[in-house]
């Protein structure tokens, strides 16, 4: 049987993730999109002639691009991964307090570069997720809250995400071992989690799907 990995977000900085900055997502996103890069565009700055001259067919028809430049390979092209992700902080309907779930949310934060004042300053995002890791700039948080505690503060809240980027290799994401203690490693960065680590993540399922 596979065991059960969580999905990860962290900073990439000097072309490796940062693991000890990293943080495990509540729940694994039920989907993911990606929009791939396919190395070609239809036109590119300096390389358009001029398809006829008023001699051949008066007033012309426009442009053209030569026969070894049509579709030229845009190397600037990059993939696009989108994903939604669920954050909730209701245990059971009963409880006397409450987290903000917003707590949770504000660890995006830092990647929408809403302070970078140059690009060099520009922090860049890794999402890792089973054998998917891809890096690059998060250009979408866009966030709903979906239920409130009595006085208000958000208890849930799903999140979407874009990251435009690259690939970056899958060898974080081997298949981990079971240990005999009954932990799971092998995970990115040398992380064991326990049984009762996912009992925990599952716990919010007592007062239903939080994806509703």
């Amino acid at each position: 049987m596979a065991q059960y990995l969580k999905a990860y977000i962290c900073p990439y900085e000097a072309n490796r993730p940062n693991l000890g900055s990293r943080f495990y997502v509540q729940f694994n996103p039920a989907e993911l999109s990606i929009d791939e890069a396919v190395g070609i565009q239809e036109e590119e700055e300096g390389t358009k002639v001029e398809r006829f001259g008023k001699s051949f067919f008066p007033g012309g028809t426009g442009w053209q691009y030569p026969t070894d430049m049509t579709l030229p390979r845009n190397q600037k092209n990059r993939l696009t991964l989108s994903a939604t992700l669920f954050f909730n902080t209701l245990n059971n309907l009963y409880q006397d307090s409450y987290e903000d779930v917003r707590d949770y949310i504000r660890k995006l934060y830092p990647y929408t570069n809403k302070t970078a004042g140059s690009k060099s300053e520009i922090k860049q995002i890794y999402f890792f997720w089973g054998s998917i890791a891809v890096a690059g700039v998060l250009t979408r948080l866009h966030v709903r809250y979906t239920m409130f505690a009595p006085d208000g503060k958000p208890v849930r809240a799903q999140a979407e995400i874009s990251i435009v980027g690259d690939y970056v290799g899958e060898e974080s994401g081997k298949t981990p071992k079971t240990a005999s203690s009954g932990e799971i490693t092998g995970l990115a960065g040398g992380d064991t989690v326990t049984a009762a680590d996912i009992v925990n993540w599952r716990q919010a399922g007592i007062v239903g799907n939080p994806r509703l």
